[in-house]
């Protein structure tokens, strides 16, 4: 117990050293061009918003206003002015220039100013309502030229902002900007990359697919997406330059689309109003309370649908995580929702300690933790939308091979008893007639009878196989109707490791027979089966007497072709009507689906 209350100590005294050893001057120096300035700044809480920076200055000098910052630089909502102080020791010996870098550009009124003995040497000023083109530097950030002409200086800058106050600031200079700015870009780079490339992939899997769960998904990671880049500055800059506060507001619209919109995908991922009738009304009811920072932004404004949304955020991903874990137990699908979730809900948890003020001197080291935490999430959900549709190609396979069991079985029930009635009343109508020749069907039939059984539970077998009962079939035709029919076989490649499914050429020859050559006197039947490399192509031609099929697909010649297309890649059977002719084709390559 002692052991583990030690490695706690030590474990929060780490995570807070940034403050525990700060020191109130901020040191310039050589070969060093970037620096945070949290553990520096201290600040104070202008609540009647009334105090000027003379003011400020006037009365720091009398007494210490500033308090320290504790290592925490985050303000969540306030209507107050925050001032911030910044005291500087440059002792480098390069003159460098110098930028004043805001982390966070959701701030509505920023002024800066070097101080120095007191008086003011340089001032700077920028509103968010202004236009993005009147930044003094274009970029998503905030950033200040620093004048640093001074030994000793200090810089005052005081924010006004309707949105959650995030005050994390850095000294850098050009150089030191650029590479910071270059690892930003290419965090948040790899992150945009992502989520494009799940909304991509997704959406070609949805066209292929048609699965309404995509679609959701698909419309929630592009809802959040928005919210990320309205947070992140890029809306602002991009695609919206001329206001801030519509890139602002925006923000609340496509957070609440994006949570109705996950409550949605989850209902449909997991099956929910089919299965869960009662957790889908507490979906439904959710999805209501979704909606209501939208409600309270256009009714209020933004102050009021800013601090809804985030106490929405905490029941809903509450829910999504306790939800998954009931369900989970019963589907393993929904364990992939609870570890999206659950790691989405950790990035929103530490990024939500910024706006709700709770002190966290750990925000920093977190920055991009609602970034990753979505990322990962999304990945997750993709995951989980691919292994429910092996569930449900599964589950498909089960019921095609069934009903193929069963349409098999059906035609071997069938053809069994008449095949042999049909075999035994030919052997003895030509036993007082001609012995030889209830010797020779005898001998076809048992042939035939014996390929019967000892495939009977076999989907696939060689062609040759195949050919050879279609034969013994023929050849019982034949010695009953040789005078009136003929039946010819054409076979043409190598035969040796061709497989086709069981019981698919002899009834395609016994349809010809039943249902074209007997109605017409002299019929043909010809059986042309070539192999070229690969590829198999059989062609069963009979006369008829120019009847044209109706409905060929529904029975025997049907189930055949669909055995053919299951089994076979590029199968197909067809049927064609050319004059006195019925020409049934089937075509496939040689190589059985997994």
């Amino acid at each position: 117990m002692k052991s583990r209350n030690q490695f706690l100590f030590y474990f929060l005294f780490l995570l807070n050293a940034d403050f525990i050893f700060s020191s109130p001057k901020l040191n310039l120096q050589d070969g060093i061009d970037s620096y945070p300035t949290t553990r520096h700044v201290t600040f104070f809480k202008d609540t009647d918003n009334k105090l000027t920076v003379e003011d400020i200055i006037r009365e720091d000098s009398i007494k210490n206003i500033f308090l320290t910052n504790e290592g925490n630089s985050s303000f969540g909502l306030t209507k107050a002015r925050v001032w911030g102080k910044l005291s500087l020791e440059n002792t480098s010996s390069k003159k460098k220039e110098w930028l004043f870098i805001f982390e966070a550009d959701r701030m509505e009124d920023v002024n800066l100013y070097v101080v120095s003995s007191n008086k003011i040497i340089s001032s700077n000023h920028y509103n968010l309502h202004e236009p993005f083109s009147s930044r003094i530097i274009k970029h998503r950030k905030i950033i200040f030229p620093l004048p640093v002409s001074e030994t000793f200086m200090t810089v005052y800058f005081s924010v006004k902002s309707d949105d959650a106050m995030e005050l994390s600031a850095t000294v850098a200079s050009p150089l030191g900007f650029a590479h910071k700015n270059y690892r930003d870009m290419l965090i948040v780079g790899l992150y945009y990359g992502i989520m494009l490339s799940m909304i991509i992939y997704n959406s070609f899997l949805f066209f292929s697919t048609r699965d309404k769960s995509y679609f959701f998904y698909i419309i929630y990671i592009i809802s959040y997406t928005l919210v990320q880049l309205s947070i992140d500055g890029f809306l602002h800059q991009y695609l919206i330059p001329e206001s801030y506060k519509i890139a602002r507001d925006f923000r609340i619209y496509t957070a609440s689309f994006a949570a109705i919109f996950a409550l949605i995908f989850a209902v449909n991922l997991l099956q929910i109003r089919k299965n869960h009738p009662r957790i889908y009304i507490m979906y439904i009811i959710l999805m209501a309370i979704c909606f209501l920072p939208v409600v309270f932004q256009l009714i209020y404004g933004f102050h009021y649908g800013l601090p809804v949304l985030v106490y929405v955020l905490f029941p809903f991903c509450t829910f999504q995580i306790i939800t998954s874990i009931i369900l989970s137990f019963k589907m393993k699908l929904a364990r992939y929702y609870f570890a999206a979730w659950f790691v989405f809900t950790c990035g929103i948890f530490i990024h939500a300690l910024t706006y709700l003020e709770i002190y966290a001197p750990f925000t920093e080291k977190f920055n991009y933790s609602m970034q990753w935490g979505s990322a990962i999430e999304a990945l997750l959900l993709s995951l989980a939308l691919g292994y429910r549709i092996n569930l449900l190609r599964q589950s498909i396979m089960e019921k095609d091979n069934e009903l193929l069991n069963t349409k098999l079985t059906n035609l071997k029930d069938k053809m069994n008893p008449h095949f042999v009635l049909n075999t035994i009343s030919i052997i003895i109508s030509y036993l007082k007639r001609d012995i030889n020749k209830a010797n020779e069907a005898l001998h076809y039939f048992a042939s035939a009878y014996k390929y019967l059984i000892r495939h009977e539970s076999d989907h696939l077998i060689l062609i040759s196989d195949e050919i050879s009962f279609t034969r013994d079939y023929a050849n019982i035709l034949l010695i009953k109707f040789g005078d009136i029919i003929s039946i010819q076989f054409d076979i043409k490649g190598k035969l040796e490791k061709v497989l086709i499914p069981f019981l698919s050429l002899q009834p395609i020859v016994e349809n010809a027979y039943k249902h074209g050559v007997r109605k017409i006197e002299k019929g043909k039947i010809d059986i042309i089966i070539k192999v070229i490399n690969n590829s198999v192509d059989i062609m069963v031609k009979n006369t008829s007497n120019g009847l044209k099929i109706r409905n060929p697909y529904d029975g025997t010649l049907g189930a055949i072709r669909r055995r053919i297309q299951h089994f076979f890649e590029d199968g197909e059977l067809s049927i064609e009507n050319i004059g006195n002719e019925i020409i049934v084709k089937i075509h496939y390559k040689n190589n059985v689906k997994k």
